[in-house]
């Protein structure tokens, strides 16, 4: 409490030099000053702290003695106040930058988005406009509840929805509709060969079989049927249900450019900058150069604020446009096609062989593959 004091009043130190500067302890005390530390340091020299509003009155008793007194340093006071009035203008535009940060927190300048798997966060922060909630929105204000019920109707595919705010950053959490497990309907249903194969086995639930292990089917030939005949009731109608297990031998066939083109060596570049203030942008006019169309445009945003803590409405926008000069790119083209060829393939790949070759500047990649894979495919009211 006593520095907090000494650094707001001010405290000086001094030194005092008389042939016996012990009596200035006496004429102090005599006056009611209180001299802080004070210490020898040497037989005619004493030093000691004093406040600053006591220098006048401290002059006078050392005059009475006939000694010399000197300041040697001072701390706060009048110099304290001294500085803040000559840094009046920084300590005003201090205070309005923390004002500004301070209320910048209060409205979302900055929208993220979670969860989408369909959606996309287009589609998101669309809905929340139509909602009121945009750039500029004061948060405080915004009732979680009642806008989750808004979203829910503009985005039917959503299943649940929250917004929480850090700052002026929104996080967006959003949970879509997962596709409903499929029931077994009403009536007839039955499942039929959805590719050619050799039968490997068959699990019926429902419905009567109609081929067994061993027997080579076609595409669309009946496996289960949903008419089920009895020797004592007349046959009724049900939906089929089952798997029925195949060996298939499917072939693969991709064709591309059997050289590629690139972009390697950089022809031009030229770089851009803009300020953007909320949703007004104003560009420098420090670029002149290709169009777009033979330009790659790549933008870089970098906006004003802490990570976690605040974001301000103001960011700073660099564009750089690149002209590439083409060239061909070496790669593995053939091991390229025959991955994308195998990612094709259903149930489980027994064995697999690929064959390439070039014809008029195309690569050609087959692929032959002996699978084990889930055949039925459901066709409701009789195949």
């Amino acid at each position: 409490m006593r520095e907090w004091k000494d650094l707001l009043f001010g405290l000086a130190e001094l030194e005092y030099g008389s042939a016996e500067p012990e009596q200035l302890l006496n004429r102090a005390a005599g006056m009611g000053l209180r001299l802080r530390r004070p210490r020898r340091v040497d037989r005619v020299t004493l030093r000691f702290f004093l406040p600053e509003d006591q220098l006048d009155r401290i002059r006078e008793a050392a005059a009475r003695g006939g000694g010399e007194l000197r300041i040697l340093s001072r701390r706060g006071g009048s110099r304290l106040r001294g500085l803040l009035r000559r840094r009046i203008g920084l300590l005003v535009c201090l205070a309005a930058a923390l004002s500004l940060f301070w209320g910048s927190s209060l409205f979302l300048w900055d929208f993220r988005v979670l969860g989408c798997e369909t959606l996309t966060k287009g589609q998101v922060l669309r809905a929340l406009s139509d909602c009121g909630v945009d750039q500029g929105c004061f948060w405080p204000g915004v009732d979680v509840d009642l806008l989750r019920s808004r979203m829910l109707l503009k985005l039917p595919e959503l299943k649940w929805m929250t917004l929480r705010c850090t700052g002026s950053r929104a996080t967006v959490l959003v949970v879509e509709r997962g596709e409903t497990p499929g029931l077994p309907g009403e009536g007839r249903a039955d499942l039929v060969a959805g590719k050619s194969g050799q039968i490997a086995s068959l699990s019926v639930l429902r419905g009567r079989e109609q081929v067994s292990p061993g027997q080579m089917v076609t595409k669309g030939e009946l496996l289960v049927s949903g008419r089920v005949e009895s020797i004592t009731a007349p046959p009724r109608e049900v939906y089929a249900l089952g798997s029925v297990w195949a060996e298939t031998w499917p072939e693969l066939i991709a064709v591309c450019p059997a050289q590629q083109r690139g972009k390697e060596t950089v022809r031009a570049h030229n770089v851009s900058f803009a300020l953007k203030i909320g949703k007004n942008r104003w560009n420098f006019p420090l670029y002149t150069g290709n169009t777009l169309d033979e330009c790659d445009t790549i933008v870089h945003e970098y906006k004003l604020g802490v990570e976690g803590l605040f974001s301000l409405p103001v960011s700073l926008i660099r564009e750089d446009r690149i002209r590439w000069e083409e060239s061909v790119v070496s790669a593995d083209l053939r091991g390229e096609m025959e991955a994308h060829l195998k990612e094709h393939l259903e149930g489980r790949v027994l064995s697999c062989d690929c064959s390439a070759g070039e014809r008029d500047g195309l690569l050609f990649v087959a692929l032959r593959a002996h699978c084990l894979e889930d055949i039925a495919v459901t066709v409701t009211g009789g195949a």
